[in-house]
């Protein structure tokens, strides 16, 4: 599961961080996990996404007793999650 590719462009990578207040070091730890778990790619942008059915499937959040509020809290707006939004 998952896609192998685990950079970001650089001035994606400086927004992300300057807005989220998190080290590049950081930033990159999350996209590489992000992209461990993205399973689905946008046809037409080749962006990798996150579906709800990927976070059920998160052993952490299946034991977790508000595992099922957390994944809904993501998805109260959408159908997935891309990378530029879940961060």
């Amino acid at each position: 599961m998952g896609a192998s590719t685990s950079s970001l462009p650089a001035g994606e990578l400086d927004r992300i961080s300057i807005e989220s207040g998190l080290t590049k070091k950081s930033v990159l730890t999350l996209y590489k996990r992000f992209l461990q778990l993205a399973s689905h790619r946008e046809k037409d942008s080749g962006q990798y996404f996150l579906t709800k059915s990927d976070f059920i499937a998160i052993e952490e959040l299946k034991l977790n007793p508000l595992g099922e509020r957390i994944v809904d809290a993501f998805f109260a707006d959408a159908e997935r999650v891309l990378f530029y939004l879940f961060n």
